[in-house]
């Protein structure tokens, strides 16, 4: 990949995508760039772990390990 674009998904944009909520088409089409080899996507190993402590919250420890 030549100079492609690069994205950093933050923990809202991962959430918008998981619950479909606006903006999930861009974060979407951003990942869908990414599988075709056009960008790249960054994701701090905080936004992972915000991620799974806001499921294991909502959804409890079984669920959450399923994220």
């Amino acid at each position: 990949m030549e100079r492609g674009k690069r994205f950093v998904l933050d923990t809202s944009a991962i959430f918008c995508l998981k619950d479909n909520e606006a903006g999930a088409a861009r974060v979407e089409w951003i990942l869908e760039k990414a599988k075709q080899k056009q960008a790249k996507v960054f994701v701090s190993f905080m936004t992972l772990m915000e991620y799974l402590y806001i499921c294991y919250m909502r959804f409890g420890k079984e669920l959450a390990h399923r994220a």
